[in-house]
């Protein structure tokens, strides 16, 4: 165990300078990208504003479609309380204002009355409240008369709130030449006072057009719209909105509803003329990113809205996420690679380091043996023998050299050798060291002065 912490330890040392450059290039590379990625960044923010305002219109043609799809499922139900009950033409008449839901011009007609189960149907409630009890919607039971299509039974209210019996749809209208060529129509219509999906289904009585039967949602569901809208999230505050073709808002945000209270953005949007597309532009000291579409089928504007700096952080916080999981995983890979390749080295290293140890401690065992025995004949001699520097300063003397001299180890370790030899042999003395010197070795007699001189 220790020896694995061991090799662990030194290899982690070995590489770590590598390690710190690996590391500080990952960081220098993710300043870089970022960086170069800016204009990149802020496209892909557009992208995602494109894409937001994109899934609502997606949203709302499903929405759409799904009205289109329970109307065709609607007229069934509602084909099937119809004629459910007796039905017939009575002779006798009634008189009527007829009103074109378009012109809103009036004339008298006279009408047969239509009975079922032998009740009158013009100004009766009963059938289109069942069917709205069931099905929920609009319904209408229409009578055919020579400027088109009356309705004598509707749960399809008038701007003051009655029911719109009397008025009628004029021949001239899609709705009534397909009903004329005895054909259902499905699609969009208009409805009285508004836009509506619709299906409208001939009635025959005796092989002849009698009239029609209506079901139909409002096209523009704003309450359930507004759900849609609030439903989605855009960054932190980012917020949706609304406008109908005069542009005024018909949905308002949750969220920072002063921007449209104070009509600041629409103002920007309508001095850009940017309803359709991708811009920058700063509201209340903030930078928003503004994406808006136009939706012809319901006949408004989709416009998103999201400061800027969210779209962007998001896109920075990603980049440096991606950058820090790719440069982790390469730096690992490296580290991996490196302490694998070098394992062998590393390994033949130790051992190198250990068998040196080895030597280094069997060197000194055999130092400190010599110095012993260095000691030991240094000590015993019978010769004074003095151990001196090149300036001849005594660093060391023996026992014998202290006991004939009559000096103290101490003494003579503060004296020069010169200081021992009498005048007349000091220059005798420096021409054999000079000697020793040259030749590495020299004998010679030689005096010296006692210490009681």
């Amino acid at each position: 165990m220790q020896k694995k912490y061991i090799n662990l330890s030194l290899k982690l040392k070995l590489f770590y300078p590598v390690l710190i450059a690996l590391t500080t290039s990952i960081v220098v590379f993710a300043i870089l990208i970022i960086g170069i990625s800016r204009n990149s960044i802020y496209r892909n923010a557009e992208n995602d504003m494109q894409l937001q305002v994109k899934t609502i219109k997606k949203m709302f043609e499903r929405e759409r479609q799904l009205k289109m799809e329970k109307v065709e499922t609607d007229l069934k139900v509602a084909h099937h309380l119809f004629y459910d009950m007796s039905f017939e033409i009575s002779k006798k008449t009634i008189n009527v204002d007829a009103i074109n839901q378009f012109t809103l011009n009036i004339h008298s007609i006279s009408i047969n009355k239509f009975l079922r189960n032998g009740l009158q149907i013009y100004g009766s409630k009963e059938f289109p409240q069942k069917c709205y009890e069931l099905i929920g919607g609009t319904t209408t039971i229409f009578q055919k008369i020579d400027s088109g299509y009356l309705r004598i039974s509707t749960n399809v209210l008038k701007d003051d709130g009655t029911a719109a019996v009397g008025t009628f749809i004029p021949n001239s209208s899609i709705v009534a030449k397909t009903l004329n060529n005895s054909q259902t129509y499905f699609g969009r219509a208009y409805v009285v006072n508004d836009w509506y999906i619709t299906a409208y289904e001939p009635i025959i009585f005796n092989n002849d057009i009698v009239g029609a039967l209506y079901v139909g949602d409002k096209e523009k569901d704003i309450k359930k719209l507004s759900l849609v809208l609030r439903s989605l999230k855009l960054a932190k505050t980012g917020f949706a909105f609304v406008l109908d073709s005069d542009f005024t808002p018909i949905i308002k945000p949750e969220i920072n509803k002063e921007l449209i209270k104070d009509k600041s953005l629409i103002k920007i949007l309508s001095e850009k003329n940017q309803y359709k597309g991708v811009f920058f532009s700063e509201v209340v000291n903030t930078e928003y990113i503004i994406a808006s579409d136009y939706y012809e089928e319901f006949g408004f504007y989709i416009v998103t809205v999201v400061p800027s700096k969210e779209l962007t952080q998001t896109s920075v916080k990603t980049i440096i996420f991606n950058t820090i999981i790719i440069g982790s995983i390469l730096l690992t890979l490296v580290i991996i690679l490196i302490l694998s390749t070098t394992s062998r080295r590393v390994h033949r290293l130790l051992n190198a380091i250990k068998l040196s140890n080895v030597k280094l401690k069997s060197t000194k065992e055999a130092l400190k043996q010599s110095e012993e025995n260095f000691e030991t004949i240094f000590q015993s001699s019978s010769d004074e023998i003095f151990v001196t520097d090149m300036q001849g300063n005594i660093i060391e003397v023996n026992k014998q050299a202290t006991k004939l001299l009559g000096y103290t180890h101490k003494e003579l370790l503060l004296m020069n050798i010169l200081d021992l030899k009498p005048v007349k042999m000091a220059e005798k003395f420096l021409l054999n060291r000079k000697k020793i010197l040259s030749e590495g070795s020299h004998m010679f007699d030689s005096e010296y002065i006692t210490k009681n001189s």
